[in-house]
Parts: structure tokens; sequence; C-alpha cells
């Protein structure tokens, strides 16, 4: 898992620091929604009309990921610098991000649901679940000692090799078992 995570990285490192997290939100949320998928097989077998709303499945986990990796380039990452509750903003921005767009894009894989945004009770749940969901993700996602927020500042501002990076990385683990084991 940590080698298709290494791999993710060094292609995201290809695009522009804005696109990086949308790039890595879609194809992590489109290959869980492909393993997912996996156990449906059978399903698809049988009824081939099943294959196209599995595509469309899989593009709307990919595009909710992307809307979350976006939300999280141009309102998540300012959101971190705020004191005490910016770990969690950046959380809630992310979710909202990722959520509203699977919520707009419900229709197009049930047309017989319900418009998520269309009543005050659907509103009502989208504000309630993005605030719990947000607020997780915010304290596991971006506080503490080795979190993301740490990882992300130490990603490069200018292009650096694959292998220059991957050693950054390698020395910052170290670090962390090294004050691990002090404790």
């Amino acid at each position: 898992m940590t080698r298709i995570l290494g791999w993710l990285f060094d292609i995201s490192d290809l695009f522009p620091r804005w696109a990086q997290p949308a790039l890595l939100g879609a194809l992590i949320l489109g290959g869980i929604v492909s393993l997912r998928l996996l156990f449906v097989l059978p399903a698809l077998f049988t009824d081939p009309a099943t294959v196209g709303e599995a595509a469309v499945v899989v593009m709307a986990g990919a595009a909710g990921g992307a809307a979350g990796g976006l939300a999280y380039s141009f309102l998540g990452r300012p959101l971190l610098k705020v004191p005490t509750v910016g770990p969690y903003l950046t959380g809630i921005v992310m979710v909202a991000g990722y959520l509203g767009v699977l919520a707009l894009l419900v229709p197009y894989v049930d047309p017989d649901a319900p418009r998520f945004f269309g009543s005050p009770l659907g509103v009502a749940s989208y504000a309630v679940c993005v605030l719990i969901f947000g607020i997780i993700i915010g304290r596991s996602w971006f506080t503490g000692p080795g979190s993301l927020a740490e990882d992300i500042s130490i990603r490069p501002r200018r292009r650096q090799s694959a292998a220059e990076y991957r050693r950054a990385r390698m020395q910052q683990r170290r670090w962390r078992k090294d004050t691990e084991a002090r404790r």
C-alpha cells in the first residue's frame, strides 16, 4: 500500500501544486470505489445494463475526490493557518466539496432517488454530515504529530526529483522513529 501511495505522490509531482490534491483525491477515491465494485462483480455479469451504472459510480467517486482536493487547495490549505480551529475548518471544507459533488450526482446514478438539495431535510442532513465528518477528518488528518499538515510542509516548493523527494520522506520517517523511541 505504501508503494502505491508513493507512486501516486510521484505522479502528482508532475502537476502544479494546486492540482495535486485534486488528482490524488480523484485517483484514491476512484480506486476505492473500483475495489468496492469487485464485490458486486457477479451482478455486473448477469445484467449488462449495470456496467454503465458502475462506470458512473466510479466517475462520481473520482469527481468527489477531485472536488474535495480542489476545496483543500483553494480554501483548506489557507485555513490550516487559522489558530486552533484551522485543521477542523479544513476538514469541513474538504468534506463539503466531496459530499456536495456526490449529492449533485446522485440523480445521475439513481434517477428515482430524490434530489438531495431539494428539501430542507436533505440540506440539514448534508450540513450535519459535513460538520461531523469534517471535524473527524480535520482532527485525524491535520492535528498532532505525524499529521498530513506536517507532511505537506515538507513538500518541496521547487521541482524535485522523485529520488530527492523519497530521501526527504525517509529522513522524516527516521526522525519520527527517533523521537518516538526517545519518549
